[in-house]
C-alpha cells in the first residue's frame, strides 16, 4: 500500500513537470509561428492512421488529400511565412530607422560623429554630457514621484501595445531621467520612477501609425530639437550600453534575440539594457550612484555571465562613463 502511494506521489510530480514543460513549449514564440503548419501535419498523420495500408502513391488517389490536406498545407505554410516576416519587420513598423529622415526633422540637434577608415558616420544620438573631466556624479532621486501617462497614450493604449506583438515584454519599474544639471565639479541627475510598459507605449512606438498623419513623434516630438527632459511627455527611462574590452584587446559584442522590443537579431555592445529599479535602489527605496553601479553590474552579469567582481575590476561611474546621450529614434 505504501509503495502504491509512493508511486502515485512520484507519478504526480512527474506529471506536473511534464505539464510545465508542455506549457513552455506551447507558449514559445517559435512554436506559435509554426502552429498552423503543425496542425496540417497532425491532420495528415490522422489521415494515414485511418488508412492502415497507406502508401505514398495513394496521395494522388485519396480525394481528401487533394481537396483538403494539400490546400490546408499551402495555406498553413503561407500563414507561417507571414508570421515569421511580421516578426522580422516589427521594429520598422514602430520606429523610424531612416536616420536621414530623423536628421531632417531634428536639424538643429548636433548628432554624434564616428570616424572610421577616414569616413565620417553620423550616429542618431544627441550628446547631452561628455565625461571628459571625470566629474562626480550626484543623483537626486524622487522616490515618490511616478511618471503618469498623458491621456493621449491612455486613449491609444491597445493600438500602441499591439506594435510589440512579437516582442517578449515583462513589466518592471525603471529609473526615469527627469533632468541633468552640470556644475563646475559635478553632474547632477534628477530621477524618478517609471515602468517598462510606459516606455513601450511612448519611446518605443514613436513612429507607429495611429491613423492618417498621426504618430507619437508627430504629436510630442515634432520640433527641430528634442524637447528638454524636464518638459518631455515621454517615459524616458535610463538605458545604458557597456563596452567590455578583454585584456588581450578583444571587444565583446552581443547578439540580440528576435524577442527584444527593439533591434531584433542585431549585433550590439557587450551589454545593452534598461536600468531596473529592483537592482538599483537600496533598502529604503533610494537611488544613489552606488545603486547605479550595482544595476549596471547586474545587467552585465545577466547578459554576458561576467561578474566584474571576480576580475577585481575597478569599476566606477566617474572613471568609466563615456557620456550621456539621447536616442533620436526613441525621442
Amino acid at each position: 500500500m505504501n509503495n502504491a502511494i509512493e508511486y502515485l506521489v512520484i507519478g504526480g510530480l512527474y506529471l506536473k513537470k511534464f505539464k510545465k514543460f508542455l506549457y513552455k513549449i506551447l507558449c514559445n514564440k517559435y512554436f506559435k509561428d509554426f502552429q498552423p503548419l503543425l496542425l496540417v501535419v497532425i491532420m495528415f498523420l490522422v489521415m494515414i492512421s485511418i488508412k492502415r495500408d497507406f502508401k505514398w502513391s495513394d496521395l494522388t488517389k485519396i480525394e481528401i488529400g487533394l481537396s483538403v490536406i494539400i490546400p490546408a498545407f499551402v495555406g498553413a505554410l503561407l500563414v507561417t511565412i507571414v508570421q515569421i516576416l511580421s516578426r522580422s519587420l516589427e521594429d520598422i513598423q514602430k520606429i523610424e530607422f531612416d536616420y536621414h529622415k530623423l536628421y531632417k526633422i531634428y536639424k538643429d540637434e548636433k548628432c554624434l560623429n564616428l570616424f572610421l577608415n577616414n569616413q565620417k558616420f553620423i550616429i542618431p544620438y544627441v550628446s547631452i554630457y561628455e565625461n571628459i573631466n571625470k566629474k562626480t556624479i550626484e543623483i537626486k532621486h524622487f522616490k515618490d514621484k511616478e511618471y503618469s501617462l498623458p491621456i493621449f497614450f491612455q486613449i491609444h493604449y491597445k493600438e500602441l501595445m499591439s506594435f510589440h506583438k512579437y516582442s517578449y515584454i515583462e513589466n518592471n519599474n525603471l529609473i526615469r531621467l527627469d533632468k541633468i544639471e552640470e556644475t563646475n565639479n559635478a553632474l547632477c541627475l534628477e530621477t524618478s520612477v517609471t515602468t517598462y510598459y510606459n516606455s513601450l507605449l511612448t519611446n518605443r512606438t514613436m513612429d507607429g501609425p495611429l491613423g492618417k498623419h498621426l504618430t507619437v513623434r508627430k504629436v510630442f516630438e515634432y520640433g527641430s530639437k528634442l524637447t528638454p527632459l524636464e518638459k518631455s511627455k515621454l517615459s524616458n527611462h535610463i538605458g545604458f550600453s557597456v563596452l567590455i574590452i578583454t585584456s588581450d584587446g578583444y571587444l565583446i559584442l552581443s547578439k540580440r534575440t528576435n524577442k527584444t522590443s527593439i533591434s531584433k537579431n542585431k549585433l550590439a555592445s557587450s551589454t545593452t539594457a534598461s536600468l531596473k529599479f529592483k537592482y538599483a535602489i537600496d533598502e529604503d527605496g533610494n537611488f544613489t550612484s552606488n545603486g547605479l553601479i550595482k544595476g549596471v553590474k547586474k545587467e552585465i552579469y545577466k547578459e554576458t555571465g561576467i561578474d566584474l567582481d571576480d576580475f577585481n575590476v575597478n569599476f566606477s561611474i566617474e572613471e568609466n562613463l563615456i557620456g550621456l546621450a539621447r536616442d533620436l529614434t526613441e525621442g
